[in-house]
């Protein structure tokens, strides 16, 4: 019987791991702490390492080097740092719940294992740690075509007129913006724009916009617009202030805070970002979640602060 992708996948999941260092391993402490024959191992990763084609999504940078008694793994993804959102974490605890009645007796009690693990650190997350609603409400007066409108435009860039119905308005008025994201967050649907009436950056209900249409005119996302500015713990908010707190990234994650926010990192490999402060506790926690690889540069009081909260 021919083995299946599915088996292969799996022991591949407890082979790779074991090389993620870089460094070779022989094949038998590779089989004696995997478990896997010595001989299914090389057949595995030579399906890896002698594929034909690059299958969607495959990371090209993966490289396996095997010889006559050893293999390794150069790999730069298995570098990246791992922090998973609380539903990516529920989401894999699901998962491996459903591998576990796939398994045999013998491989159980090491999932039982993970899966206890997964859910002591979703307990440590902290309250709305993406855990909170995973939908929104359109409301009673919004429908779908609104939606596909400023979607679109979200996505080519048009400026939109609409009609917006603001808190403690007795009208509503009409406004042009300049869309840069739709953002579902605690029950409710909002739109961040540019909003040229209020001359400057803006974030409305959609319940409240009663009608909208594109207009032929672009815009630029402005290279500062970041998602995280944005959004904290699952709400939407924003500051009418101008302080902003200054944090830079050590290289060991530089790039992929810059993948982020669309940023290039600096030629030390590191990356400095400004961020909006409108929260002190979300910008210590934002850094404490990178240990010694992040680290607050400005303003003094907050780092004043980061030192507090280190002692205790």
């Amino acid at each position: 019987m021919a083995d299946g992708a599915l088996e292969r996948f799996q022991r591949l999941l407890r082979v790779l791991p074991l090389l993620a260092d870089g460094e070779p391993h022989s094949y038998a402490s590779i089989a004696e702490r995997s478990g896997v024959p010595v001989a299914t191992i090389i057949a595995d990763l030579r399906a890896v390492a002698e594929r034909e084609d690059d299958p969607g999504g495959y990371v090209a940078s993966l490289q396996i080097q095997l010889d006559g008694k050893a293999a390794a793994v150069i790999s730069a993804p298995f570098q990246r740092p791992m922090r998973l959102t609380g539903r990516e974490l529920a989401a894999l605890e699901l998962g491996l719940a459903l591998l576990r009645v796939e398994s045999p007796p013998e491989e159980r009690p090491v999932l039982d294992r993970t899966r206890k693990k997964i859910r002591e650190t979703i307990l440590k997350l902290a309250p709305g740690d993406g855990l909170g609603p995973t939908a929104a409400t359109l409301g009673a007066e919004v429908d779908l075509g609104m939606l596909a409108e400023l979607r679109k435009a979200v996505r080519e860039q048009l400026a939109v007129r609409i009609t917006y119905q603001g808190s403690g308005k007795p009208k509503a008025e009409p406004r042009t913006v300049h869309p840069y994201a739709l953002l579902p967050a605690a029950g409710t649907w909002y739109l961040a724009c540019h909003c040229k009436e209020s001359e400057g950056f803006r974030i409305f209900r959609l319940d409240r916009v009663q009608a909208c249409k594109a207009l032929a005119s672009t815009f630029t996302l402005p290279k500062e617009f970041s998602l995280d500015a944005v959004l904290r713990d699952g709400r939407v908010f924003m500051t009418k202030g101008t302080e902003t707190v200054r944090i830079r990234y050590s290289a060991k994650i530089a790039r992929w805070i810059a993948e982020r926010e669309g940023k290039r990192v600096d030629p030390d490999g590191s990356l400095t970002v400004e961020h909006p402060l409108a929260d002190s506790t979300w910008a210590i926690r934002h850094v404490l979640q990178y240990g010694r690889d992040a680290e607050i540069l400005a303003p003094p009081s907050l780092r004043a602060m980061m030192r507090k909260r280190l002692r205790g």
